[in-house]
């Protein structure tokens, strides 16, 4: 059995590939390197078991890659925001148009499966919590509402063909080599970006938002199951931990790891895409309303589907999470 891994250069497809290859699956990875790291790979890009192909997924060539019982794991994407903001037509070429190429080939080829990496940001305007996978969703910032567009996607590939799939809606991931070079990264690895190299982090908020993180090792496990269950088949799964904590309590954790004493500095929460050369001219301009409720909305999970479907749930507490990543920090200083 082969398992095609996109965006295998990417924070989580990395993680994936090293992973599988270490119990000793065929991997196939695609990456184009628009978000992923060639240093990300280079812990199995020479393994006898992995074959690379960097290569955009709306090219004609992805054809010639794919094969009859693969079983495709689709993790590429634009994730970041600002960047999707910015330019609606990159946005959908890469998030949404290769989704349907990739899904096309998948059911001319006959995988076996799909599996496609949503996200929690397509319940940015819901308000009741915990989160549920039958929820209504309505997003509107273009990232957000891209993936709901891919799962629209799938679902219909699903209906009209009978290709089989399983949608994973990520929460907020964090772990070891997750991007923090981008202008807007992810909070946790700008942190630790900052706090080892002494710098004052700029935080854009009060501190006090919570939402639900989830580490990526509690990802792979999750991995694990569904390659060798199909319990979770043609339907939406959370991956969350069902537990929320504060950007404060991640700063302390990070903080203590570092034995740092260096306080954040807290901005006003509109100002947070203020480098963005596109968002604020225009006859029409971004909402800085819009852009606050981005930064200081709450976030929760429900795990009941996880568990139910797959008896999968997270093991690994923030505390332990951020202690390994900022140890893996120390021991290269």
């Amino acid at each position: 059995m082969r398992i095609v891994v996109t965006g295998c250069a990417g924070f989580i497809g990395s993680s994936l590939c090293k992973h599988l290859l270490n119990n000793g699956k065929k991997v196939v990875g695609i990456d184009n390197f628009l978000c992923g790291f060639k240093e990300n790979m280079e812990g199995f890009i020479n393994d006898r078991m992995f074959e690379f192909h960097e290569l955009n997924l709306n090219d004609k060539r992805i054809a010639d890659i794919i094969q009859k019982d693969d079983i495709v794991i689709h993790l590429a994407a634009i994730s970041s925001l600002p960047r999707n903001q910015e330019n609606p037509y990159f946005s959908y070429e890469n998030n949404v148009s290769s989704m349907a190429n990739l899904l096309e080939v998948s059911r001319f080829k006959g995988v076996k499966y799909v599996i496609f990496s949503s996200t929690s940001a397509i319940y940015e305007n819901n308000d009741i919590f915990p989160l549920h996978e039958n929820d209504d969703t309505k997003p509107n910032l273009l990232y957000s509402l891209g993936k709901k567009h891919c799962e629209e996607l799938v679902k219909s590939f699903h209906d009209i063909y009978g290709l089989p799939y399983t949608t994973l809606r990520f929460f907020n991931v964090y772990g070891p080599n997750q991007d923090s070079k981008r202008t807007n990264p992810p909070l946790v690895p700008y942190l630790i970006d900052c706090y080892s190299n002494n710098i004052i982090p700029v935080l854009h908020s009060d501190g006090n938002q919570k939402r639900d993180y989830i580490f990526v090792d509690d990802i792979l496990a999750l991995f694990d199951i569904l390659l060798e269950k199909d319990t979770a088949l043609n339907t939406e799964v959370n991956l969350c931990s069902g537990k929320v904590v504060s950007v404060k309590e991640i700063v302390e954790l990070i903080k203590k790891s570092f034995n740092s004493n260096i306080e954040p500095l807290y901005r006003n929460p509109e100002l947070l895409w203020e480098k963005s050369n596109v968002l604020w001219e225009g006859n029409y301009i971004f909402s800085k309303e819009r852009m606050k409720e981005e930064v200081i909305k709450y976030c929760i999970g429900s795990t009941a589907k996880a568990k139910e479907l797959l008896n999968w749930e997270t093991k690994i507490p923030l505390e332990e999470g951020i202690r390994k990543i900022c140890m893996g920090y120390l021991s290269n200083i």
